[in-house]
């Protein structure tokens, strides 16, 4: 059996080689680029919380464990989505992120002066690489 390999066939196993360094230097450099993680998710906190018991200053903290994987610490976003303040006093509310690692972070709410706060949904966003 005879092969005959001509110069049209040579250039052709050269452009695909050509084609495939082209290809791997493009997925090199994609995969070199950050692109950015995001995980996010809510929880509800009701009636037996701290936050409709008493007065002045109450705080009450959810642990969120991050279902993503960060390289650094992404910015976190906490946003109420429901409320029961009940119907005796103003609605006084405060809900942030602290202790941000690239693991997870708190969520802390917070009443204060004589509101009562029965029920809370907290949804909550984590954005970084």
């Amino acid at each position: 059996l005879e092969t005959h390999v001509t110069n049209d066939d040579q250039k052709s196993v050269l452009d695909v080689i050509g084609w495939c360094k082209d290809l791997e230097e493009k997925i090199k450099k994609l995969e070199a680029r950050e692109i950015p993680v995001v995980d996010h998710g809510d929880f509800i906190k009701d009636k037996n919380s701290d936050l409709n018991k008493g007065e002045g200053e109450r705080l009450i903290t959810e642990k969120i464990t991050f279902n993503k994987v960060f390289k650094k610490a992404p910015v976190v976003k906490a946003s109420l989505s429901g409320i029961d303040p009940g119907d005796q006093f103003p609605a006084r509310i405060d809900v942030r992120a602290e202790n941000v690692t690239t693991e997870g972070c708190d969520i802390v709410m917070g009443t204060w002066g004589n509101s009562t706060i029965y029920f809370l949904k907290v949804n909550w966003t984590a954005i970084g690489y």
